[in-house]
């Protein structure tokens, strides 16, 4: 199963992609809610609570329909949406709720605006979480728009990670030749590729 954050943008477009190939996999598209809520909610104001939400109300309900093996679960996001799955893994230790997979597309990490977030945040927000000292390590795929689009902001990010001890084995990196607005379908179909192809 792969939750999508952002699903009002890409949901249909990712879907395609899957049945193209034929895979048996569930995707789940979680859209925004009113507009413009995603700033709130993936954003530093709301990522907590918005946390909360998906892995104790959304993501248990939703699995108590299906049959789902809870170790196969992967998390997608885009831009904004993938800076909050970064906060996501770095909540895993306070969650009851695991991914093999952290799919972030393009990602926001590292912004002027003063209501988003930038490296110092995440610089911080690491060291609060004691860093990654961790039995397992999920896998991380990223990806970034070389078109005006967030290449140095993502490596900036990569090496933070890696700085604070997580293992550069599990991190996946690729670099597109196209724009923000157009990373979704081509970083999806490579992550369809490497973990997802039966």
């Amino acid at each position: 199963m792969i939750y999508i954050l952002d699903g009002h943008w890409v949901f249909k477009r990712y879907a395609k992609l899957v049945d193209e190939r034929k895979l048996a996999i569930i995707l789940v598209g979680i859209g925004q809610g009113p507009e413009k809520r995603r700033f709130i909610d993936y954003g530093p104001r709301g990522a907590f609570s918005y946390s909360l939400f998906l892995t104790e109300e959304l993501i248990p309900n939703l699995e108590s329909y299906y049959r789902i093996n809870p170790e196969k679960r992967s998390l997608a996001g885009i831009s904004l949406s993938a800076a909050f799955a970064a906060v996501m893994l770095m909540d895993q230790p306070l969650s009851n709720t695991r991914f093999e997979h952290y799919l972030m597309f393009d990602s926001a990490f590292d912004t002027d605006a003063n209501f988003l977030y930038n490296f110092a945040w995440f610089e911080e927000y690491i060291k609060q979480v004691e860093g990654f000292d961790w039995d397992v390590h999920p896998k991380l795929f990223f990806s970034s728009a070389l078109q005006h689009g967030n290449d140095a902001e993502t490596r900036g990010y990569m090496d933070l990670l890696v700085k604070h001890g997580y293992p550069i084995e599990n991190i996946h990196f690729e670099q597109f030749d196209t724009t923000h607005g157009q990373i979704g379908e081509p970083s999806f179909a490579r992550v369809l590729q490497l973990y997802f192809n039966y």
